[in-house]
């Protein structure tokens, strides 16, 4: 394209902009007088070197205080929805990095448990073989038991026997001294 061309703004679609063809940097010039001026006023100024008419579109209109209004209250809207998601993410960090301290502790009393284990593992183990060595125990002291009460008993009839026994010699010596009287002398 040669010369100079009008074209729209890319943000609002209502501010004019030209831009020259000539300058290499593709800088746009106009003071702030030729954007709010008409369209079709501009193209029909002498101080306008175009190489062409460029008809006006259908009439678009200008701006107008309402529409800027709805623009900054719809800007505004945008603004307090993004500080609250600002918040939220603010909040969401905060509770991750809770969760991630809940973590850390959670692992650091699992591996404490652990090492409490091992040792009642090894107590248990002592527990049971105690527990194994006093039945051991009981049953051999009810064994021995049982003994004693049998040497209690074979003692108490050896001692009837003995008694017995005696009781029988000295029937038998007496008996002895009566058939056989000590005539002690003669």
């Amino acid at each position: 394209m040669h010369g100079n061309f009008y074209e729209k703004c890319s943000h609002c679609r209502y501010c004019p902009f030209i831009i020259s063809q000539s300058s290499q940097s593709s800088q746009f010039y106009g003071s702030p007088q030729l954007t709010q001026m008409p369209y079709s006023y501009m193209m029909n100024t002498p101080n306008f070197h175009g190489h062409g008419f460029i008809p006006p579109t259908s009439s678009s209109p200008l701006p107008s205080s309402d529409i800027l209004s709805s623009i900054l209250e719809r800007l505004n809207y945008v603004d307090k929805k993004l500080s609250q998601l600002d918040q939220i993410q603010q909040t969401v960090s905060g509770i991750v990095s809770r969760i991630v301290k809940i973590e850390q502790k959670m692992n650091y009393f699992e591996t404490r448990i652990k090492e409490l284990e091992k040792p009642c593992d090894f107590s248990g183990n002592m527990i049971e073989n105690l527990t194994k060595k006093q039945s051991e125990f009981d049953s051999t002291l009810k064994s021995t038991c049982s003994l004693q009460n049998r040497e209690d008993t074979a003692i108490l009839k050896e001692h009837k026997i003995q008694a017995e026994i005696t009781d029988l010699m000295c029937r038998s010596m007496r008996e002895n001294l009566l058939f056989f009287p000590d005539t002690g002398g003669k």
